[in-house]
């Protein structure tokens, strides 16, 4: 007669155990996912700014030496330069802020084929706004391809950004693709915000890169912040492509920089680049790429009294999209001052952000 064998049941008791122990092992390992993702965002992100470095290095070498930007350029005369745009679509240049209006649209355009006068794609000319800022990249795509959206223009962590660039025409499922939740400043329109915001970056140049250094006879830069902190006051005849052989300290002056809501990945938890606890990618005009922690940079100078060694600008933080980000590190107010670091650069490409003393720019202005 053969042997009857018999599986034996777990208890209820025994199977708790099994639950607990697994939960606490999830437990432990989701941190260690989280750091371990972390990390490979982090260096996912200096891949980005070392390949940028490249392409602005073959750039200048192509262009007698000038950093990568915007190149077209205009004047107020009777007969200001024609740009063709794309899609049968031209128009004039009166300076060099509305011809970078115009280079910009053109830029995304040629890589989009965003053309059609009537269709809800087409990508307006923004002549309200000034595309260096966040938008100073675009003459850099030809270099890493010629597509857009460019998938290196934007940090691995920066999911925000991300999804706009998953789907650049979905205009009202997009995370800021209705005005009300945009920046309470009513020229953030769809139209001007959402439809390039997808062709936008996750790293921000220093200004000098496009505006001169060195304050004219009368002590004024060509641009400064406004009084509220938040707008910069323009002067369009001193934009343009900066020589890079005025960058004094290649290895301590910072060119590119992570600059978007909340770093790190962390969403709502995360920090602001300039806030003083942060830690961000940065890359230095020597083509490398380095962690600073935002503490140890420079706070920079006051642009509107650059001879001035006591004042230093105040940046002023404001959530674009609040949905994702209402505020920051719970003030009630919505927006949150920091100092100025790497944009507002004490001496501006003759400066130090990082491993020096600020410039001293107290006699620039006699």
């Amino acid at each position: 007669m053969g042997r009857v064998t018999r599986r034996r049941a777990f208890t209820l008791v025994e199977l708790l155990i099994v639950v607990a122990v697994a939960a606490m092992l999830l437990a432990i390992a989701f941190p260690a996912v989280g750091v371990s993702r972390t990390a490979a965002g982090l260096e996912g992100s200096r891949a980005n700014l070392r390949q940028m470095g490249v392409a602005n290095g073959e750039a200048a070498a192509e262009n007698d030496g000038l950093i990568a930007g915007y190149d077209w350029e205009g004047h107020g005369g009777s007969d200001p330069p024609l740009y063709d745009l794309g899609g049968g679509d031209a128009a004039t240049a009166s300076d060099n802020l509305v011809a970078a209006q115009l280079q910009q649209a053109a830029i995304c355009r040629k890589a989009t084929g965003r053309f059609d006068a009537s269709g809800p794609r087409r990508l307006p000319v923004n002549y309200s706004r000034l595309p260096h800022r966040r938008y100073n990249h675009l003459p850099l795509a030809d270099d890493l391809g010629g597509g857009l959206p460019e998938p290196t223009f934007v940090s691995p962590l920066d999911v925000h950004h991300q999804e706009f660039q998953a789907n650049p025409y979905d205009f009202a499922d997009l995370p800021a693709g209705l005005p009300q939740y945009c920046e309470a400043d009513s020229s953030w329109t769809t139209s001007r915000v959402v439809k390039y915001w997808a062709y936008g970056s996750s790293y921000q140049c220093t200004y000098y890169a496009w505006t001169t250094s060195r304050p004219d006879e009368y002590g004024n830069l060509g641009l400064h912040p406004s009084d509220g902190g938040s707008l910069l006051v323009v002067d369009p005849s001193r934009l343009g492509r900066q020589p890079m052989a005025d960058v004094a300290f290649p290895a301590l002056k910072v060119f590119y920089h992570e600059e978007y809501d909340y770093s790190e990945g962390s969403g709502n938890a995360g920090r602001y680049y300039a806030d003083p606890e942060a830690s961000v990618n940065v890359l230095f005009f020597d083509g490398s790429v380095r962690r600073v922690a935002t503490a140890d940079a420079n706070p920079g100078w006051d642009a509107g009294a650059p001879c001035d060694m006591t004042a230093s600008a105040d940046l002023l933080y404001e959530s674009i999209d609040t949905r994702y980000f209402p505020t920051y590190d719970g003030n009630p107010n919505g927006n949150t001052y920091f100092p100025g670091c790497y944009k507002w650069t004490r001496g501006g490409l003759e400066g130090v952000d990082t491993g020096g003393d600020e410039t001293d720019t107290s006699t620039w202005c006699d």
